[in-house]
């Protein structure tokens, strides 16, 4: 593990400069029933719109920016099409609570057949993952049903100008599993 890790950060090292994720579009996937209900989108006071990801898993610092406009574009994107989307959770049927939703970055899995490294291994891809927390709440803000999981992007990171485009994608199946698991049956 050791050694994947030293090879994921000589892989960014030899990029020669900083990942970053700009503000992204998520056009998630949903497939849930269409309602006349209002819904708004709420977030928890830990999640910022700008900050930086620690170095984690030999990758150096990675600068996000507008991360809540990216996630209320997900949102939008996705549930406009079956709830009507209010700015004002005090005016809504249902609030979608988000709690949590942390970026984190690991050496893509498929890229190696055993635990074992020769001298000519390198890591050439990342997998962008986000560890979400959210909450349905009612109208009177009582909770629904509740998530805790972990989002994959759908395709690995293979270089530097792909970074916001493979959150884009976790972001995407993050939306896809919030709708799946809290809103079938609403």
């Amino acid at each position: 593990m050791k050694i994947k890790i030293l090879f994921l950060g000589l892989f960014i090292l030899l990029l020669g400069c900083s990942l970053k994720v700009n503000q992204i579009n998520p056009k998630p996937n949903l497939f849930i029933k269409k309602s006349s209900k209002t819904i708004a989108i709420v977030f928890d006071t830990s999640i910022k719109n700008n900050f930086t990801i620690p170095p984690q898993n030999g990758i150096e610092k990675i600068k996000v920016k507008k991360w809540k406009d990216s996630l209320t574009r997900g949102f939008k994107n996705g549930f406009s099409i079956f709830y009507k989307i209010v700015d004002d959770p005090t005016k809504s049927d249902l609030i979608l609570l988000l709690k949590g939703t942390d970026i984190f970055f690991e050496p893509d899995p498929n890229e190696y057949n055993s635990d074992l490294f020769f001298e000519n291994d390198l890591v050439l891809s990342i997998i962008p993952k986000i560890k979400f927390s959210a909450v349905l709440l009612n109208k009177q803000r009582k909770p629904l049903k509740t998530i805790n999981e972990t989002a994959i992007a759908k395709n690995p990171i293979t270089g530097e100008f792909q970074t916001s485009k493979g959150v884009k994608s976790a972001v995407e199946s993050m939306y896809e599993k919030i709708a799946k698991k809290l809103f079938q049956g609403q």
